[in-house]
This record gives structure tokens, C-alpha cells and sequence, in this order.
């Protein structure tokens, strides 16, 4: 994962920012799409590990 990467997961979980919240702050660095699309995908695995996780009652 990279700094920027990172970053985005901070923003969105520290301060709580919406996609279009993110957009807009890092929307002067080029590779901002490519990076959302990876974090909407890693938020979506995310969700559905941690619902397989409740499915079969385990702790996480």
C-alpha cells in the first residue's frame, strides 16, 4: 500500500470524509481515480470478510 494509499484510509476513517469529500482533496494528484477504485474494492472485501465473519458467528 502506498503513502497516498494510506492516506485516503486515514481521511476516510480519522475524519470521517465521504468519496466525493476525498475526490476533492486529492483531486490535484493524477492517480486519484486508480487509488479510489482500489479503495472502494478493499472497503467492499473488507465488508464481506467481516460478514462472513458474523455469518459463522467467529471473532475477528
Amino acid at each position: 500500500m502506498t503513502l497516498l494509499e494510506e492516506r485516503i484510509i486515514y481521511l476516510k476513517s480519522e475524519m470521517d470524509m465521504t468519496r466525493a469529500q476525498l475526490v476533492e482533496y486529492l483531486s490535484n494528484h493524477q492517480r486519484i481515480n486508480k487509488i479510489l477504485i482500489k479503495y472502494d474494492n478493499y472497503l467492499l472485501e473488507y465488508e464481506f470478510l467481516i460478514s462472513l465473519q458474523v455469518k459463522n458467528n467467529k471473532k475477528p
